[in-house]
């Protein structure tokens, strides 16, 4: 990925389940970039797995260029349940865009219990402990960041799933602060990628905005909902879901 004019790298951080593919799909005919997804897979370092080091840029770059067999002028590394100072590679040559992709945590984290329940897969716990503590401490410092109250991932455009999913407005305004020109022809489609929907599976896709979102939690049984009372009762998560939703979607896209 030699450096032209037009060479980037955006680097995306989401939860799982947070919406993380509806954007990447719903970006793609804006920014025009090969998706590398789920760069630092979560499963192997959950069961036991030492953390990848960091590489060099070229070598990163050389290495998916030679899988791929073409170069690749613009890239999107998306990034699932990590803590916010992780990277895949370090020293890049290229201008890198910090992307952050935030979800309410009661859509959030009913999403995750269902799924839970439907695969075997570590990163989806059915009851609390160490993993699913993880995954609330690193919704935690998501949405620090989404709020500016800490800045481990500077400059970060911040993607709300919620205000995304509902206004179409919301994305012009994302598409503008990207400076790219508004395309919404990606919005509606759910593909196959983590299984589609927790709830429907890839049933709405080309027709997302038929799905139920923002009200996941209705849709739990009565022990999924005992785990998620127990994930929202955790400490600051109420006080930071309310934060979120009292927070100017527009205005946290990107912080001055």
């Amino acid at each position: 990925m030699s450096a032209t004019p037009h060479s980037q790298i955006f680097l995306l951080h989401g939860m799982k389940r947070s919406g993380n593919h509806a954007i990447v799909n719903w970006l793609l005919p804006q920014l025009h970039c090969q998706v590398f997804n789920n760069a630092i897979p979560l499963g192997p370092l959950l069961r036991g797995a030492p953390m990848p080091a960091a590489r060099p840029f070229a070598a990163w770059r050389s290495e998916q260029e030679q899988r791929l067999r073409h170069p690749v002028s613009k890239a999107m590394v998306t990034l699932e349940d990590h803590d916010l100072r992780l990277a895949p590679f370090y020293g890049a040559d290229v201008p890198l865009r910090r992307l952050l992709v935030l979800r309410n945590p009661r859509d959030l984290f009913s999403s995750r219990i269902r799924k839970a329940f439907q695969v075997q897969m570590p990163a989806y716990p059915r009851a609390d402990g160490a993993v699913l503590r993880r995954a609330i401490d690193l919704w935690k410092q998501h949405a620090r960041c989404y709020l500016g109250d800490t800045a481990p991932f500077p400059g970060r455009t911040a993607i709300l799933f919620d205000a995304w999913f509902q206004d179409a407005g919301y994305r012009a305004a994302v598409s503008a602060a990207l400076g790219v020109a508004f395309d919404d022809s990606g919005f509606g489609k759910v593909t196959a990628e983590g299984g589609g929907s927790s709830f429907d599976g890839t049933r709405f896709d080309g027709n997302a905005r038929l799905m139920d979102v923002d009200n996941r939690v209705a849709a739990l049984d009565s022990s999924e909902r005992s785990l998620l009372d127990t994930i929202l009762d955790a400490p600051g998560m109420r006080d930071l879901d309310d934060a979120i939703c009292t927070a100017d979607p527009v205005a946290q896209i990107t912080l001055r």
